[in-house]
């Protein structure tokens, strides 16, 4: 009995970059004013970040903040000196809730990790590295976030207490690096915060209201890669070289190729090997003895001729050369019941 394994006709690549600049925020002055505000209640959204901090003083409210449109108005995500996230807002009555996650002394070890708050309109919940940790029930008793009639403007690395942009500020300031972040006007699922913590977005997301990537490595200006425009402005926090580990998709490479073979049979118990090379200025043309570097590639297989995004069927392909400006990568199907397969890679 044999197996036929007919080949899609495109090749896809999945690069796997980690973030080369990021923030640094001293932890006396520094901050990022965000062109973003809210002048009336929220009923649901999600913010995210990347962060690294060594920083362990004790108390609450003490490394103030991540993101901040104001504790007292509308809402701060932050972390403390023992590592507890913080998920602080308040409703349309006034009502403030103070919501951690436990102790977590692994958060404040000066290595990078991803920090979630959700507010679905009666939960608030917290996620580190794409995973709940901690949740509040009904928290606001079903109600919105934020008071009538108020305005309030955000900032990274500093608490707001701002009416227009760039201006009242509490001058309790965050000590650490912030990177990758992201605000939306969407209550994001675990499956949709597990499956996107750790890539790049391009901007263009439904319901993503901020994004900064922090790619720019210079000048005093963040950009929202989103359609809304508001960048975020620079005081006093420093370019650094850092490396943020998140992954960048992209299927539009300068160059992709399947090599070979374009299709063929699978005895019983027998191995099919499949041949891609694929090009990405400044990786796959960089240092020949750096295999493969920068670049993860994975191959896949689906019994049915279809987007492969909806494939579940995923394995890490080998880096087998390096051919010039290209590298090639192979992988191997194998223990397959007899069908028809399409295959790629991405």
């Amino acid at each position: 009995m044999k197996k036929l394994i007919t080949l899609l006709s495109f090749l896809l690549i999945y690069t796997s970059l980690k973030s080369q600049t990021t923030l640094s925020f001293d932890g006396a002055d520094d901050y990022v004013a965000i062109n973003k505000s809210y002048s009336s209640p929220i009923s649901v959204f999600t913010a995210e970040v990347w962060f690294k901090t060594n920083y362990n003083g004790g108390g609450d409210y003490v490394n103030w903040a991540f993101i901040c449109f104001d504790r007292s108005e509308y809402w701060n995500f932050s972390i403390e000196g023992d590592g507890r996230i913080g998920f602080h807002s308040t409703d349309v009555n006034g009502t403030f809730d103070d919501f951690y996650s436990s102790i977590n002394s692994n958060l404040v070890n000066n290595t990078w990790h991803h920090a979630a708050v959700v507010y679905d309109g009666v939960d608030k919940i917290i996620y580190v590295d794409g995973i709940e940790v901690a949740k509040r029930i009904n928290a606001h008793n079903g109600g919105d976030i934020g008071k009538n009639g108020v305005t309030r403007y955000g900032f990274l690395g500093d608490g707001s207490e701002a009416t227009s942009f760039n201006s009242s500020r509490n001058g309790i300031y965050y000590d650490g690096m912030i990177s990758e972040t992201r605000i939306w006007s969407s209550a994001r699922t675990a499956n949709e915060i597990l499956a996107s913590y750790n890539t790049a977005l391009t901007g263009n997301e439904a319901n993503l209201d901020l994004y900064y990537n922090f790619s720019e490595g210079s000048g005093s200006t963040l950009n929202d890669l989103t359609s809304n425009g508001v960048d975020g402005t620079i005081v006093g926090a420093t370019w650094v070289t850092d490396n943020a580990p998140i992954n960048t998709c992209t299927s539009q490479l300068d160059w992709a190729n399947l090599q070979h073979p374009a299709n063929g049979s699978i005895a019983c118990g027998g191995t099919f090997d499949i041949y891609g090379q694929v090009y990405e200025p400044g990786l796959t043309n960089a240092d020949p003895n750096a295999a493969g570097q920068g670049l993860t590639v994975e191959f896949g297989y689906s019994t049915i001729d279809s987007d492969p995004s909806t494939w579940t069927n995923w394995s890490a392909a080998t880096y087998n050369s390096d051919d010039g400006n290209n590298d090639e990568f192979t992988g191997t199907l194998y223990g397959l019941s007899s069908d028809t397969y399409y295959y790629t890679f991405s």
